[in-house]
C-alpha cells in the first residue's frame, strides 16, 4: 500500500501545482482588489473629510456674517431710536433745538414769501411808495 500511496503522491503533485498557481493567481488578484477598494475608500474619505471642512468654514463665514449683520441691524436701530425721539432731543440739547427751530422757521418764511405768485417784497413796495429825493424826508414841487 505504500507503494500505491508514494504513487499518488506523485500523480497529485503536479495537479496540486497547478491549484496552488491558480490559488496564488486568486489571492494576488484578491489583493490587488482590495488594495485598490482601499485606496479608492481612503480616497473617498479624504474627499469627505475636506468637503466637511469647507462645509465648516463656509458654515463659520456664514455665522459671522449673520452676527455682523445683526449687530449692525441693532445698531442702526438703536441710532434711529435715538434720533426720532424729539423729546429726549430738546432734553439733551435745548439750546440746539431752540436754534434749529428759529432758523428752519426763518428759511420756511424766506421760502413761503418767495413762493406765493403775484406777491412783492414789502422792501420793495416801500421804496416805490417813498417819493424820490431823501427817504423820509417829503419834498414837494411848486411848480405854479
Amino acid at each position: 500500500m505504500d507503494e500505491k500511496e508514494g504513487h499518488s503522491r506523485v500523480d497529485v503533485g503536479p495537479e496540486h501545482s497547478a491549484v496552488t498557481e491558480k490559488l496564488d493567481m486568486i489571492e494576488g488578484r484578491i489583493h490587488d482588489t482590495v488594495e485598490g477598494t482601499k485606496s479608492t475608500i481612503n480616497s473617498v474619505m479624504d474627499s469627505i473629510q475636506h468637503a466637511q471642512t469647507s462645509i465648516e468654514g463656509t458654515k463659520s463665514a456664514i455665522d459671522n456674517v449673520l452676527e455682523t449683520i445683526k449687530y449692525a441691524m441693532d445698531e442702526t436701530v438703536e441710532r434711529v431710536k435715538y434720533t426720532t425721539d424729539l423729546i429726549e432731543q430738546v432734553n439733551k440739547n435745548p439750546w440746539i433745538m431752540f436754534g434749529s427751530a428759529v432758523l428752519m422757521g426763518y428759511v420756511l418764511s424766506t421760502v413761503g414769501a418767495n413762493a406765493l405768485p403775484g406777491r412783492r417784497d414789502r422792501h420793495d413796495e416801500r421804496q416805490q411808495a417813498m417819493p424820490a429825493g431823501r427817504p423820509g424826508s417829503h419834498s414837494y414841487s411848486s411848480s405854479s
